[in-house]
């Protein structure tokens, strides 16, 4: 077998994600295709990462399958509070769930609310107190309890900056498929693929959101409609946001 000591552990990349979810399947030999993109969190800045675009739908996706676990154990913990700018972003997400119905009538779940659950913090000092949080990443004594999706079925869940760290969207959708009550919304935020210009991985994360190795697949608004479509659901609306 091929020595392959003097690498990393984390960083032999054996495995390729190489067939996009429209089953267009990518040819490895062909480098014209990748683009290498830096690391933006600070403990891995000396490494890079290929992408690639699919040519038919637009997804991007990572190429190597790499050691998550490993890069997520230095990923910056958030210890953020609920200061104005978040209050700014929360109140247009507010009255986005609220042109759909949203109110303190109904039930809301947000998936993946992080360490802080800001979100949930702004609308419990909103009066709204049927909102519920869970992070698979969280941890037991907080929102990392999964009970707590026993609250279900939610008229409203919150899908914000998850999905394009998810290998998988379909098992994620279809598990927020079952969580979802009959007629209810999903409002899933996610970095437009359609507005990343590859070809420059000089730009800031914020501007161009690859954010490699964490981003596995970015979605153009078509793609993710198909997705939702996959588990019956119906697209009500698209909208761009600003900075992130």
């Amino acid at each position: 077998p091929k020595n392959t000591a003097s690498y990393p552990l984390h960083n032999q990349k054996t495995k390729q994600r190489l067939e996009c979810f429209c089953h267009y399947r990518i040819n490895p030999n062909d480098l014209s295709q990748f683009a290498t993109f830096p690391c933006n969190v600070r403990a891995f800045t000396d490494e890079t990462f290929k992408v690639w675009r699919c040519p038919n739908c637009q997804t991007i996706h990572a190429l190597d399958v790499v050691d998550l676990d490993y890069y997520y154990a230095k990923y910056p913990v958030s210890d953020a509070t609920l200061t104005w700018p978040y209050r700014i972003i929360y109140r247009k997400l507010h009255q986005r769930l609220i042109k759909h119905g949203f109110s303190k009538n109904y039930s809301l779940l947000d998936y993946g609310c992080g360490a802080n659950g800001l979100f949930l913090q702004y609308l419990q000092q909103k009066g709204f107190t049927n909102c519920y949080g869970y992070d698979p990443y969280g941890s037991p004594e907080s929102f990392g309890d999964a009970t707590v999706l026993q609250q279900k079925p939610f008229n409203y869940i919150l899908l914000q900056d998850v999905i394009e760290h998810v290998d998988d969207p379909d098992a994620l959708l279809s598990e927020l498929n079952h969580l979802l009550a009959p007629g209810g919304y999903i409002l899933i935020g996610t970095p437009n693929a359609a507005n990343i210009d590859l070809t420059r991985p000089d730009i800031s994360d914020h501007y161009n959101p690859i954010h490699a190795p964490y981003h596995l697949h970015l979605y153009t608004p078509k793609t993710l409609e198909s997705l939702g479509n996959r588990q019956g659901w119906e697209s009500v609306e698209f909208f761009d946001r600003a900075y992130y």
